[in-house]
């Protein structure tokens, strides 16, 4: 399954959990659609200009380049895709980040593959060094497919997204490409219509759950469907009133473990 975002306040709110607070070194791995890119827009985003915001986007242009940044004291971190998304098709995104040593716009790293073609890194066309200190977004709202205000609407479908505090290689995003285990350090792991528009679970573990405003669903990425590499699946309503699937094995090996 998907969400399909088609309207200036559609979104998923995946709340402000402290796990997802200031990731200064880190991955995310998202199936998405673009239906039209005439303009910016938010993939990602948590935090606001004057609240640090960290955010993955599409750039202007007749489709939409895929862009990083993160707010600073002074010149943002950022790095921007030649290659555009092409509308109306499945595309994997994969960003990684790492601002560990210094602020360099090449510590950042965009991938881009689809059904036939593993992930590729991308050529980039723009993007600045980072200069003064990286800017704290704890407290605020991490957001998928628009920003807090609603005013860096995606639209398009989104399957899933994932978002680790560790760099990811290319074997590893290929990996995540066509539906593994999400592994060490996976923050949030959402797969997205599962549950309707209702509450979409996060299955890392971690409690970000997101709340979805407007959207619809409509059928997943044509890459194999969540849990369908393993067992046969069962489903269960948590306490918190969430459908979840729990496959006879895998899952209930992490509840019990």
């Amino acid at each position: 399954m998907a969400l399909i975002l088609s309207a200036v306040a559609d979104r998923i709110d995946h709340g402000t959990g402290s796990s997802l607070d200031n990731i200064d070194t880190g991955a995310v791995a998202t199936w998405i659609k673009l239906t039209t890119g005439t303009g910016y827009s938010a993939l990602w985003q948590k935090g606001l200009a004057a609240s640090g915001f960290q955010l993955i986007g599409l750039n202007d242009g007749s489709a939409g380049e895929i862009f990083f940044a993160k707010a600073t004291t002074s010149t943002n971190p950022s790095h921007v895709s030649v290659e555009e998304i092409a509308i109306g098709v499945w595309t994997f995104v994969g960003v990684t980040w790492d601002f560990s040593v210094d602020l360099d716009q090449l510590n950042i790293h965009i991938y881009l593959g689809d059904r036939s073609t593993p992930a590729v890194e991308s050529t980039y066309d723009g993007g600045a060094f980072g200069l003064g200190s990286l800017v704290s977004n704890a407290g605020r709202n991490a957001v998928v497919g628009n920003n807090e205000p609603g005013a860096n609407d995606f639209n398009g479908e989104i399957a899933n997204f994932k978002y680790w505090n560790r760099v990811l290689t290319l074997s590893d995003l290929i990996a995540q490409q066509y539906g593994a285990p999400v592994g060490a350090g996976c923050l949030l792991h959402t797969e997205y219509g599962i549950n309707g528009t209702g509450t979409q679970a996060d299955w890392s573990g971690n409690g970000n759950n997101g709340t979805v405003t407007g959207s619809a669903v409509s059928d997943h990425a044509p890459i194999p469907k969540p849990f369908s590499r393993r067992e046969a699946v069962e489903w269960e309503t948590t306490p918190g009133g969430i459908t979840i699937p729990v496959a006879s094995s895998y899952y209930r090996r992490r509840r019990a473990g």
